[in-house]
Parts: C-alpha cells; structure tokens; sequence
C-alpha cells in the first residue's frame, strides 16, 4: 500500500470521523467510540485492543474536550501528523 497517498491510514481514518462526526450531532464524539474500535483494531489492525482503550480512557480523563482520545489514536497510527489530522476531521 502506497502510504503516501490518498489510501493510507490517516487519510483513511480522517474520512471514516469525517462521516461519523454527521452522526454524533447531539450525542457526543464519545459514541463513535464502539465503530472507531470497530474499524481501527478489528478490520484494519492498526493498533491493539488494549492501545485503543487506552487512548480512550486517557482522553477522557484528560483536562479539555472530550474528543482527546481521536488526537491520540491518530497520533499512534500516524504520529503529529495523524494527530493534527484527526483533530481537524473531528
């Protein structure tokens, strides 16, 4: 897979919370967390289970917004770069 383009994890993982940031409208970005589970560690393996929860739970217990724990999934997947871009399609 050619990581520099338009398939590679980040931007691929930038338009799946772009389509499910329309669904979270009055429910929060803490319920997209079962289908970003869903689509980063079952179907595409990019990081494990225990990393995912992990980012969750950190983000949630972090001072600021609630949406903290899609900053650090993208930076485990793609470092600063994938953590800017997961901020903003947020």
């Amino acid at each position: 897979m050619d990581e520099s383009g338009f398939d590679s994890p980040i931007w691929l993982l930038c338009g799946k919370l772009v389509i499910l940031s329309f669904a979270a409208v009055g429910g929060g970005l803490a319920m997209l967390m079962p289908e970003l589970q869903r689509f980063v560690v079952e179907q595409h393996g990019w990081m494990s289970n225990e990393d995912f929860i992990a980012s969750f739970t950190i983000g949630n217990a972090a001072p600021g917004p609630n949406f903290i724990y899609l900053t650090l999934i993208g930076y485990q997947i793609a470092g600063l770069k994938g953590a800017l871009m997961t901020t903003i399609a947020a």
